[in-house]
């Protein structure tokens, strides 16, 4: 769901002409060798299975106190400071990553948003142990997407484009 239609297209497409079946919007509560079970009480048979899921919490970020985003994710100021629960007043714990949410900035959890959130946290964490001034981080509103599909070919989206080929990995 956070890449493009195209791109998406691309992939069925690309999973069909190999083979694989595709079964998408499941809710699956358990699974066993060989069959998934789901919520509404239907199963699915499979000899082999990828289980592609959305990023979630770890289960100590809903009771440590700090304030989370409707996903259950640390929310953090554009300074990638937290707050208390119930407070609007930031702490002096930092967060960046995929535990994290910039508030007024909900991004998807991708490597790209962590790494620059990095160089954002080593900045203020230091100016606050330096008494200096912290900066301002202004997530990228996209990314470029690379899925490499094992024959030196991938799929490449950004925005709302889409393509593949070799040339791109």
């Amino acid at each position: 769901p956070q890449h493009t239609p195209g791109a998406r297209a691309i992939a069925e497409r690309q999973l069909k002409e190999r083979g694989v079946e595709l079964c998408t919007g499941y809710d699956i509560t358990h699974a066993d060798s060989g069959t998934l079970y789901c919520s509404d009480g239907r199963t699915l048979k499979y000899d082999d299975c990828i289980w592609c899921t959305q990023g979630s919490p770890q289960s100590w970020v809903s009771s440590c106190g700090l304030q989370t985003d409707r996903h259950g994710f640390l929310l953090v100021d554009q300074h990638m400071r937290c707050s208390l629960a119930g407070s609007a007043e930031p702490t002096s714990v930092f967060a960046g990553g995929d535990v994290a949410t910039v508030a007024g900035h909900e991004r998807p959890k991708a490597g790209v948003f962590a790494v620059m959130a990095g160089m954002v946290l080593w900045i203020n964490i230091r100016a606050i142990l330096r008494g200096e001034k912290m900066v301002t981080y202004w997530p990228q509103s996209s990314f470029l997407g690379l899925l490499g599909l094992g024959d030196g070919t991938c799929i490449a989206s950004r925005g709302t484009l889409a393509t593949e080929g070799k040339w791109l990995w």
